[in-house]
């Protein structure tokens, strides 16, 4: 394909003074082309920026490296940038991972960018649900509720287990139209129908 025709186009000694988007380009289509490690191994010829720094992370948490690539992301993810959005949402979601709630909340919170979006109040319910807060929980996905398929998925199952059965159907029928090869959504919607009584 395509990242195969740059590979093979591009000089084998990557010119100096490069722009971040080329170097960025050549390592992504060494990562799915060739391997992570060649990547990661291009990139360490590159002059260091935020872009490919949190693209070295991922390359490093992709191959068993993970602490290396999250010590990567610490100073960057309080930057108000993009870079710094996508290395708060990496970390916080390492810290789900291995239930360091506390600090979790913190990684989205320290981020204006992560915490003012869809993203990151999605983050903010996981920790509330991992914490026991379902009511935390559910009013963070009810902010959210009109971009999140996640925030309607968790409402529907919220409604189903109320008995809510107008609720139910519509957080499940909104998701039906967004997913509508999703066979499971239109199990859901005619178990509502059997449970509700309504044809």
């Amino acid at each position: 394909g395509w990242r195969e025709a740059a590979l093979k186009l591009l000089p084998e000694t990557p010119a100096p003074g490069s722009p971040v988007w080329l170097d960025y380009g050549v390592a992504q289509a060494l990562r799915y082309n060739r391997s992570p490690k060649k990547a990661l191994a291009y990139l360490s010829t590159r002059p260091a920026s935020p872009t490919l720094d949190v693209l070295r992370a991922e390359l490093l948490i992709g191959t068993g490296h993970a602490e290396d690539g999250l010590r990567v992301l610490a100073p960057i993810s309080t930057q108000d940038s993009p870079e710094g959005f996508r290395a708060a949402w990496l970390l916080a979601l390492a810290d789900l991972e291995r239930k360091n709630l506390t600090e979790a909340r913190q990684r989205v919170t320290a981020q204006p960018r992560l915490a003012q979006s869809p993203t990151g109040v999605e983050l903010l319910a996981r920790v509330a649900l991992a914490q026991g807060s379902k009511d935390e929980a559910s009013r963070l996905y009810r902010q959210i509720a009109s971009n999140s398929v996640e925030a309607r998925t968790f409402l529907a199952h919220e409604a189903f287990a109320k008995k809510d059965w107008a609720a139910a159907r519509r957080w499940t029928t909104e998701l039906i139209a967004l997913m509508p090869d999703q066979l499971q959504l239109r199990e859901n919607l005619e178990e509502i129908r059997r449970a509700s009584g309504t044809p």
